[in-house]
């Protein structure tokens, strides 16, 4: 997956075909359930989380084929999450959408360099 595969907070289908169960980590209720609800009308089995630790908890269950992950969720953060995924699973072993607001680029820096697969921007 490459960073060019998502323009303006869109999921391109033919990235997601590979990926059956996705983790969709937000804070916001409304933003979480439009993204899962987008997943399951495509084929995907959508696991909601709304904090850092219901994203810890579901890894400990099942692992995920993708997690689409807010950065600035309070608590337990994108970056700081990112972090603890980092020592458990490679980006190629569980890739991460890192998804972050048009004014957070200094969480995108940071986010890429902690290997996130990709960033998705939304308004």
């Amino acid at each position: 997956m490459k960073p060019q595969d998502y323009r303006h907070g869109r999921i391109k289908k033919e990235v997601l075909k590979e990926h059956k169960r996705i983790l969709v980590a937000d804070d916001d209720e409304d933003n979480r359930d439009l993204l899962c609800a987008f997943l399951v009308r495509n084929g995907y089995e959508a696991v909601p989380a709304a904090s850092g630790l219901l994203v810890l908890d579901a890894l400990a269950r099942h692992t995920p084929d993708l997690i689409l992950l807010d950065m600035t969720m309070p608590g337990l953060n994108g970056i700081d999450l990112l972090k603890q995924i980092r020592t458990q699973f490679s980006p190629s072993e569980l890739p991460v959408i890192a998804v972050i607001g048009q004014n957070e680029s200094a969480s995108v820096v940071e986010a890429l360099s902690l290997a996130a697969n990709s960033i998705g921007l939304h308004k």
